[in-house]
């Protein structure tokens, strides 16, 4: 029975590779929403939700807070989606008939002008909804935790001269740290939260960071830490190297606390290729269902990603510029990766070994099979960033048997514990 069920995982696991090399080579170029009228009318929130994911928008901030159905009886209402094909340049289309909106995204000139459609989308939902645009931004900003499920301003906190900040990833609020705060605070650190809207140009993200740290040191705080998970990580090299911010040294500018140390965990420092597949969540869903072996899903990382999506591909400007500049002086930097495949190169040997054994005569193709698999393998990484993506030249780098979820969070409460936690603790200390 063992066997059979490492058979199976097999066949799996190159079912799941196929998918995914296959979903590159036949991207969607049209992509058509039909939404239902309720006697006419539209529920705008619904919509604008809809075209959200596909705007890198946070879907379920907008959907609670635009309170709002059209008429598209009347010319007046109508305007509200003429305008988004207006801002769209003809992108996103609509048609109406008695009972439904239908909306057609044509997804070869989304990808061509994706940057800019994206920045139009946003304002103009935020000029037409300020309280849905209002109620995201509240939940942006540095939060000290005083326990493991509180969190208050740095200002009615009380934070010592050293501060431990967690930089989350792309479409995590934070949950990624439920496991580390504790930890961390039992230790007796300081510690911060960063939130940040995460679906905007990693740059930006940065300049945010960079604002939060100058309010951090006006709270007295002298040294931080800078622990950061996914693309956190980018966002804190990139605030660490820009000319400007810090450019390229820990305590190179009088307006931050000094930076001792950056913490990457599955951080993508050289894009992550899985990032260009439409379909990303239900395809990452089943690569962690198989590479992870115990068949239960992490939350979101990449989906809905707005501009920050294409900053996090493999060949963009931001990924170009930022690896072009020398790592910061005088910051302790520790990469640490997972490696999520239940399987490892030494299991692909003894697999072909056993291949070639049953295979009478030569096995025609072996060879080179063997060489695929052991690159798959060793490049899955830990499901979402394969290991050459997390690697950074000159820079400690520590692999762990996880996926990008659980090498910081439990998959489950009786779980036991994440297996980068006492990697963290240990450098910090």
């Amino acid at each position: 029975m063992k066997i059979l069920r490492r058979k199976k995982r097999w066949l799996l696991y190159l079912l799941c590779i196929g998918f995914v090399l296959h979903a590159d080579d036949h991207p969607e170029q049209q992509d058509s929403v039909r939404m239902p009228l309720e006697e006419g009318r539209l529920d705008v929130g619904r919509m604008l939700g809809r075209l959200a994911e596909e705007m890198g928008l946070d879907k379920r901030q907008i959907r609670e807070n635009v309170d709002l159905s059209l008429d598209l009886a009347d010319a007046a209402d109508r305007k509200y989606y003429q305008r988004l094909t207006e801002l769209t340049e003809g992108i996103v289309t609509f048609e109406l008939d008695d009972n439904h909106l239908t909306i057609n995204i044509d997804r070869a000139a989304m990808r061509r002008q994706s940057r800019h459609i994206r920045g139009e989308f946003r304002d103009q939902v935020e000029e037409w909804f300020p309280k849905a645009a209002e109620a995201a931004a509240a939940r942006y900003g540095i939060f000290a935790c005083t326990s493991d499920d509180y969190y208050v301003t740095p200002a009615d906190a009380e934070l010592g001269s050293r501060v431990i900040v967690l930089v989350h990833g792309i479409d995590d609020t934070g949950r990624i740290w439920n496991n580390v705060i504790p930890e961390l605070l039992d230790h007796g650190h300081d510690v911060c939260r960063f939130e940040y809207p995460n679906d905007q140009p990693i740059a930006d993200s940065a300049d945010s960071l960079a604002k939060h740290l100058a309010i951090l040191k006006e709270c007295g705080v002298r040294r931080v830490s800078l622990v950061a998970h996914s693309m956190g990580g980018l966002v804190s090299r990139e605030i660490l190297t820009r000319p400007g911010l810090l450019n390229g040294s820990g305590d190179g500018h009088m307006n931050y606390p000094e930076v001792e140390h950056l913490i990457m965990v599955g951080t993508p420092n050289h894009g992550a290729p899985i990032a260009r597949f439409r379909g990303f969540a239900e395809v990452r869903d089943q690569m962690v269902r198989v590479f992870s072996g115990d068949g239960l899903l992490f939350g979101g990382v990449f989906d809905g990603a707005g501009e920050a999506k294409l900053d996090l591909l493999p060949e963009s400007d931001f990924l170009a510029e930022l690896n072009g500049r020398p790592h910061p002086q005088d910051v302790d930097m520790l990469v640490i990766a997972g490696r999520a495949s239940p399987f490892g190169s030494e299991d692909v040997t003894s697999f072909m070994k056993h291949l070639r054994a049953a295979v009478p005569g030569n096995c025609k193709g072996c060879t080179q099979f063997e060489t695929s698999m052991h690159g798959l393998v060793t490049g899955i990484g830990d499901g979402m960033v394969p290991l050459a993506s997390a690697r950074l030249e000159g820079v400690d780098l520590v692999v762990l048997p996880a996926n990008h979820m659980t090498l910081i969070r439990k998959a489950l409460p009786k779980a036991p514990q994440p297996p980068a936690i006492p990697i963290i603790l240990e450098r910090l200390d």
